[in-house]
């Protein structure tokens, strides 16, 4: 189910919601009912001044049931030399959302990133418990800074795990690079991110024409709440967007965690 704008385009199954920006590509306000469990995905392309080469987006395909939802699209990132284009593809049904990132290098350049970001909320994170899992596929249990910190509190990450409110699992796998987390605040964002390469690898690196990107962040909700409920609500442009609510009554059935879902490989080819 969605509703559509010039800007964003509003993305609902019966477990999360989101919003679409049509002009940026992010993936923004994943929530559970009324519990925010990411700030935003996305995918950036950094060149070796730090400056985001801004996307041309082009919608090639996008379906909506019930239950998921489908969206495929093509970002150009264009500057004066540099040439880089990646295909976005983001995929829901129920509780588990996956966002991959395919690129590929039109032109010779030097870049200090590319590829997907991931904004989580200070809100129901920071001072939190939380577990990480490495490349090694080992689980440790960690927590989110309360204050701000100063380097970055995750790192080697291939999954982490944390729970957003009561009865409620929340579970972000990444695959294609390494990812580490930093907190935000230190420049007075209201959000950690959790981004690919490692800072402490070398920067700028030239990346040859003809280099192929590959990666992808899967999010798994597991939650005690049965299906959610789908209400419209009018906007103050008097236009209905979806808006999705958890039922008064809670479910019945005992919260059990499950075992960590394993990374998604990437289908789409260039």
């Amino acid at each position: 189910m969605s509703s559509f704008s010039d800007r964003c385009r509003h993305l609902v199954t019966n477990q999360l919601s989101c919003e679409f920006e049509v002009g940026t590509g992010f993936l923004r306000k994943v929530m559970h009912g009324e519990i925010e469990i990411l700030r935003a995905i996305y995918g950036a392309v950094r060149d070796q001044n730090w400056n985001t080469v801004e996307p041309k987006l082009t919608i090639r395909r996008f379906e909506t049931q019930e239950n998921q939802f489908y969206m495929h699209f093509d970002a150009d990132c264009s500057a004066p030399g540099i040439g880089f284009w990646w295909s976005g593809l983001i995929e829901a049904e129920g509780p588990r959302l996956t966002f991959r990132f395919t690129g590929k290098a039109k032109s010779a350049f030097r870049r200090n990133r590319i590829g997907l970001c991931v904004l989580h909320p200070i809100h129901g994170c920071a001072g939190s418990s939380c577990m990480t899992q490495d490349i090694n596929d080992h689980w440790a249990n960690s927590s989110f800074p309360e204050k701000i910190a100063p380097h970055q509190p995750f790192k080697n990450l291939r999954g982490l795990r944390w729970w957003p409110g009561p009865g409620i699992e929340a579970e972000v796998g990444f695959s294609g690079e390494i990812f580490e987390t930093e907190d935000q605040r230190n420049w007075t964002d209201a959000s950690f991110k959790t981004y690919c390469t490692p800072l402490e690898q070398p920067y700028p690196v030239l990346i040859e024409e003809g280099t192929v990107v590959e990666q992808a962040v899967t999010l798994e909700i597991r939650s005690e709440r049965r299906a959610l409920g789908i209400v419209r609500s009018e906007s103050r442009s008097g236009t209905n967007r979806p808006r999705v609510v958890a039922p008064t009554k809670p479910s019945i059935e005992s919260f059990a965690c499950r075992p960590s879902f394993g990374s998604t490989g990437l289908a789409d080819q260039l």
